[in-house]
């Protein structure tokens, strides 16, 4: 009768050690995934990109912004959406568009907070690209359009580490 009351709680020991075991595997598993996916999210859609650039992969259609024919508009379009988040302010991009020397976004304005401004907006792009290669102009009521100095963006590597609000 003891060795059996013995054995039970051995028994018992054993699985309440291997309960908390795996109970601390699970959590240290679960914060590694959480990492990898933040690093994941952050880092897919420029691998994304570079991945476009080789043949089945290419194939992919030309207008999304995961293409490799558009990293420049893409990456100009985190800087643009970035500047507007720290600016209080939303650029809603249309349509985009590209010829020989710059790259145009036709959108619209949104405020999003309180004293955001128009003026902070192109301040904070200026600062990316240079005042110079930056131009904010009218199309019609409500739709703007920036352009951007191609060789600007190409230049300069801009990695988002801001995601998508909308």
């Amino acid at each position: 009768m003891q060795i059996i009351s013995e054995y039970i709680k051995k028994t018992r020991a054993r699985k309440d050690t291997e309960k908390r075991e795996d109970e601390k595997f699970w959590r240290e598993f679960k914060q590694s995934i959480q990492i990898l996916f933040i690093l994941g999210k952050t880092y897919l859609k420029h691998f994304i990109i570079w991945l476009t650039r080789y043949f089945p992969f290419s194939l992919l259609s030309k207008i999304t912004w995961i293409n490799y024919q558009n990293r420049e508009a893409f990456q100009a379009r985190c800087a643009i959406r970035d500047t507007g988040y720290f600016a209080g302010i939303y650029f809603e991009v249309e349509q985009f568009y590209k010829d020989d020397y710059f790259i145009f976004f036709e959108g619209k304005f949104e405020k999003v907070a309180k004293g955001s401004s128009r003026k902070v907006f192109m301040n904070g792009l200026g600062k990316i690209y240079g005042e110079g290669n930056i131009y904010l102009s009218n199309i019609e009521k409500g739709m703007k359009l920036i352009k951007i100095n191609r060789e600007v963006v190409l230049g300069r590597k801009y990695y988002s580490f801001i995601s998508e609000r909308r």
